[in-house]
């Protein structure tokens, strides 16, 4: 193992001719697991952005390191978490089967105390993916620009009790992985704005607790695209999405709450998505794609009225105006705008 406790500097080097990187590798023709990769002591500093392989941990922060920044850094065919603690800067690395034989998740972003935010990183066929423990009910973690696809296990992101203050998701791509899209149990909130849910072998987003706002993102492919628990808040919003093609429910509300599910777009008419068979009867009603108070008392309504007649782009925000009272069902073809239109 490297244990720090000054400073430590692992860096690729550029070929100014040709403008080829050569990143330092920690760990080439050494038997998996047969080290335990960087461990960063309280006071130390790590600058990581070349590559490790073959390690227990990629890097493992503890508690009161000076600084730790890891950028363009690839770390892979790690036991364990590729990186464990709360490191300053994480940016634009690629992370690779990690995790497999210890069942770990491929980073675990643990004893935060102050924000964070993350921007660039990319997980792939590993254990599970990101795991939020221990950040402070205070603190906001921000995932910018992440795709996470092909976890074998768990969920790509994985939020326990007491895991954040606030999660924020944006710009990101989160498909084709064995469990959940967002597995969230804290009693806290999650944003997720333009990102994209596509085939995660569980729901996209699972509200255990916490308070959900949904905007800008595409949610598909699932067997439920978004659960809100019998723990999740009030004031749930879900708006200016493309919700089809899952095959059981696009949501499903077991909180005793009404979700807000104004201005989505519901999918092409004439399938077996859920506008089908919204636009054949009088709305509101039961809707098979919904599963709501509609079909079970106790819990509350999902208001999926004013639905939009075409499909959201999700790489921006978009503008929909949606009127809340009093109460529309009817389609909102001539109030779609994005932003930028002068109204």
């Amino acid at each position: 193992e490297l244990v720090v406790h000054g400073t430590l500097k692992v860096e690729s080097t550029t070929n100014d001719a040709t403008g080829e990187t050569t990143r330092a590798v920690l760990g080439a023709g050494a038997n998996p697991q047969s080290w335990y990769g960087i461990l960063v002591k309280p006071n130390a500093t790590l600058y990581m952005n070349g590559e490790i392989m073959n390690a227990r941990f990629g890097v493992f922060i503890e508690s009161g390191a000076e600084h730790t920044s890891i950028t363009d850094a690839y770390i892979h065919h790690t036991s364990n978490h590729a990186v464990y603690g709360c490191p300053d800067e994480l940016r634009n690395n690629d992370f690779a089967s990690v995790g497999i034989e210890d069942n770990a998740y491929a980073l675990r972003i643990h004893g935060c105390t102050a924000d964070r935010s993350y921007a660039g990183n990319s997980i792939t066929d590993s254990y599970g993916g990101v795991y939020l423990s221990s950040n402070g009910n205070n603190n906001k973690i921000s995932l910018d620009q992440w795709t996470i696809q092909n976890c074998t296990n768990q969920a790509a992101i994985y939020v326990p009790s007491g895991g954040t203050g606030h999660l924020i998701l944006t710009g990101s791509t989160i498909q084709d992985n064995a469990s959940y899209g967002v597995n969230f149990n804290a009693t806290t909130a999650l944003t997720v704005q333009t990102s994209v849910f596509g085939g995660n072998g569980n729901h996209a987003i699972k509200m255990g607790y916490g308070q959900l706002k949904l905007t800008d993102s595409e949610i598909t492919g699932h067997t439920t695209g978004v659960h809100l628990g019998s723990g999740a808040a009030a004031n749930a919003l879900i708006t200016r999405c493309n919700l089809m093609t899952n095959s059981l429910y696009d949501i499903q509300n077991k909180s005793a709450h009404n979700v807000d599910a104004l201005g989505n777009y519901w999918g092409a008419p004439g399938g077996a998505d859920a506008i089908t068979e919204i636009a054949q009867g009088t709305n509101p009603r039961n809707i098979t794609k919904i599963d709501d108070r509609y079909d079970i008392t106790g819990v509350g309504f999902v208001r999926y009225d004013q639905w939009l007649n075409q499909p959201m782009d999700t790489n921006q925000i978009n503008l929909v105006i949606t009127i809340l009272e009093p109460t529309g069902h009817v389609p909102l073809e001539s109030f779609n705008y994005n932003v930028g239109n002068i109204i």
